[in-house]
């Protein structure tokens, strides 16, 4: 039987898309992060790749923490352990990022 998604009022459920390009983000950052070293001399491009990256997902990480936050405050979904895992790995990422110091 099919997990039922949270309506979140965005149409078509795709979390399940965004959490396997967050495996893929999640592998790539740890690929790179092995390979490199703190005195490698690094392309001004792919800085900017970089930095653009962070700052694209940890917009999206608060805007999605803070709607599932407003959404957990609603009484009626108190109780819905989903929603705290959902948070949960969301600060996992996030302290992922900000540790890496991406």
């Amino acid at each position: 039987m099919a997990m039922k998604g949270r309506n979140l009022g965005y149409g078509l459920p795709n979390g399940g898309m965004i959490r396997n390009q967050l495996v893929s983000i999640m592998r790539a950052s740890e690929q790179l992060f092995s390979a490199l070293e703190d005195a490698d001399d690094l392309p001004d491009w792919v800085l900017t790749k970089i930095a653009t990256s962070m700052d694209r997902l940890i917009t999206a990480n608060n805007y999605i923490l803070s709607k599932l936050e407003k959404r957990r405050m609603n009484p009626k979904n108190m109780n819905d352990k989903k929603l705290e895992q959902v948070c949960e790995d969301a600060c996992e990422l996030a302290v992922i990022i900000r540790l890496n110091g991406w």
